[in-house]
């Protein structure tokens, strides 16, 4: 049996944007590969028809919609760094089934981000625009190329006037907007239908209707989006609610109902599980229509997925929607009187879906495998693969199953694993790596895993759980307000006692500890607060919430909401609750790693780590990397994430010899 070696992550092939056609003939999606020659990502997109699958548009293709049953519609990639960050244009292509070459269709005016078909030749586009350039899109070849050179002019510096003024994977976004619009083909009619600062949230197309969701800012977002409704006919837009109760994630159609997946975050925070709600498209009321309590949304972590994924659809009398649930993401339906059916539940993920009458399509996460097709039977209940894209990847490697192990702490029953060492003798003795997952609001599961599955080949235990904070158990459970540190740190420390006693082939002396955001937060407390592991990589970390507040994209909201305290009226608070306090007290070895471009956890919190553990004489060893964000480890660089994988697995190595 051969090890997973750091490198075989270039072999998995990612399934994303999976899309029936109208008629359910057939369906498309993007296939992703990662290319170290060129050090990115191969996309191309594919065919499933007539129980085969094949490539259709070969070449890079990030995105697409079904144009007609057997045409579909996809922007270019831009060809440089600088064409990608001008943002100035989107081109569009068309593509037949059964057509060798695709053909021009339209090129807009702008950076569009999402485009959904309202009939033949109309279209609702959401398109990141400069609000310092309202009427870009509007403009003259001539007047558009001055507004360009100006840009480039003006590269060297930037101008913040506003909050949040960057974001995670994409830079500095002061007064950028995420802008809707109506493109009418026939004239080539582009028509903004809000304002240069109005931030879409959310929108649906149902009969004569678009409903949109936002808000218009200046400053500061209030997160409250209002709505708009459009009506198709007579072409006119208006408000149908101007309230600022709700936080909308998302909105969809089901028959002629709108219904929001929203929250008021006034029972949890920023964190609250979000409720289904039915917004009437005549009057604007909304009212609730389903609070289950459940996350929606799949937050199972894994290291091996890329590109979009669709979490809600609307059919004509169901809306079907991902939901993680304890340790598992499963695909449930709600109906429209508020009743929620679990539809499919087996042990593993459900990455992405579309449905077509008693069939779903489904990309998951099942077998201990990396993503694959399948399918599932309405009629039957049975779920069976499609495609084997990994078969050649993992062909006689070693995949480590997860030994499920159930634990109490604080009266609550948790979820953990461990994965067994490659060549495992019950009789030996081996290190282990205890990991714990971001967030704090995802989860760990029995799925596959790359980087777990590489330190199991590497000769390693490895264990991880959810403990309290973790989504998939209610809105009480996940509740960490003022309490990081505390009840999260107790639940590791009582399962990696519980691993170590039904494991005594683990030598409690080679135990390590690996994290990543949230997880990188837990280990930089981790190393405060006791000296019982032999070495710990932080990654992505927060060490200082009085400074992770002001400089981090979610900062202002989610720091001041989780710490339940802010630097003016609650700075003690922040502090006790903040790693880098206790710092002096760290003996561990740690390497810590970040990178240049993550505005969510930014930089400076691991060097604040790194500087104050070098200061006290303990071992530590820092490694940035230039280009990349918060998502390393999931969509970096290809060389990047294979470097990052050897400095963990020789960090890990050098302190449990």
């Amino acid at each position: 049996m051969k090890k997973i070696e750091a490198a075989d992550f270039l072999t998995y092939k990612t399934i994303s944007s999976l899309t029936y056609s109208p008629s359910g003939a057939c369906a498309g999606f993007i296939l992703t590969t990662p290319d170290d020659k060129e050090n990115s990502y191969h996309q191309e997109l594919w065919l499933y028809e007539s129980e085969a699958l094949r490539p259709l548009v070969h070449g890079a293709v990030r995105s697409f919609i079904w144009d007609s049953d057997d045409t579909v519609l996809y922007p270019a990639e831009p060809k440089n760094k600088e064409e990608r960050l001008s943002g100035s244009f989107t081109a569009y292509y068309r593509q037949g089934i059964c057509q060798s070459e695709p053909v021009w269709a339209f090129t807009l005016p702008i950076c569009v981000t999402d485009i959904k078909k309202i009939r033949s030749g109309l279209y609702f586009v959401t398109g990141t625009c400069d609000a310092n350039y309202p009427e870009y899109h509007s403009m003259s070849q001539q007047e558009r190329e001055l507004i360009e050179q100006a840009k480039k002019e003006q590269a060297d510096y930037e101008v913040l006037d506003e909050i949040p003024f960057w974001a995670n994977g994409s830079g500095f976004i002061n007064k950028q907007r995420k802008r809707p619009f109506l493109y009418r083909e026939a004239d080539h009619a582009l028509i903004p239908l809000a304002g240069p600062l109005f931030e879409l949230a959310a929108a649906a197309v149902s009969g004569q209707y678009v409903l949109f969701a936002g808000e218009s800012y200046e400053q500061k977002p209030l997160k409250r989006a209002q709505i708009y409704r459009y009506n198709i006919q007579t072409e006119r837009c208006e408000k149908i609610y101007g309230g600022t109760d709700y936080f909308i994630q998302n909105m969809e159609a089901v028959g002629n109902q709108f219904i929001l997946v929203a929250s008021t975050f006034q029972r949890f925070g920023v964190e609250e599980n979000y409720c289904f709600y039915k917004v009437e498209p005549e009057s604007g009321a909304i009212s609730l229509l389903a609070d289950a309590d459940i996350y929606i949304n799949n937050s199972l972590g894994c290291d091996c997925r890329y590109g979009q994924t669709r979490s809600i659809k609307g059919t004509d009398s169901y809306l079907y929607f991902i939901t993680t649930q304890r340790k598992t993401a499963q695909l449930y339906r709600l109906s429209l009187d508020g009743q929620i059916t679990p539809m499919i539940t087996q042990e593993g993920s459900v990455d992405d879906f579309d449905l077509c009458g008693d069939t779903i399509l489904l990309t998951g996460l099942y077998q201990m495998l990396p993503q694959e097709l399948y399918r599932y039977s309405l009629c039957s209940n049975s779920l069976e693969p499609i495609s084997a894209f990994q078969a050649s990847a993992l062909a006689d490697r070693y995949i480590a199953r997860p030994q499920p192990i159930l634990f109490q702490n604080h009266e609550v029953e948790m979820d953990g694993w461990v994965l067994l060492p490659i060549d495992y003798d019950p009789k030996g003795t081996y290190p282990a790596v205890l990991s714990i997952h971001g967030g704090p609001r995802t989860i760990y599961g029995p799925t596959f895993h790359h980087e777990m599955q590489m330190l199991a080949s590497a000769g390693f235990f490895v264990f991880f759980c959810n403990p309290e904070g973790s989504s998939g158990c209610g809105n009480v459970f996940g509740d960490l307000r003022g309490k990081y540190g505390t009840i999260d740190y107790e639940d590791l420390m009582v399962f990696t006692d519980v691993v170590l006693e039904q494991y005594p082939q683990i030598d409690k002396n080679r135990v390590c500890a690996i994290g990543g955001s949230y997880g990188g937060f837990m280990v930089n407390w981790i190393i405060g607060h006791t000296d019982r592991f032999a070495a710990a990589v932080s990654q992505r970390s927060i060490s200082n919430w009085v400074s992770f507040c002001g400089y981090s994209d979610i900062g202002p909201w989610f720091g001041l909401d989780q710490q339940a305290a802010t630097p003016y009226d609650g700075v003690e608070r922040m502090w006790e609750h903040s790693p880098l306090k206790y710092a002096d007290r760290a003996v561990t070895p740690t390497l810590f790693i970040h990178s240049d471009e993550d505005y969510r956890c930014n930089m400076p919190e691991g060097i604040q780590m790194y500087t104050a553990l070098m200061n006290h004489g303990v071992p530590c060893r820092f490694c940035y990397f230039r280009g990349e964000n918060h998502d390393l480890s999931r969509s970096g660089k290809p060389l990047h994430r294979l470097r990052r994988l050897q400095e963990i697995l020789d960090w890990l190595i050098k302190y449990t010899k």
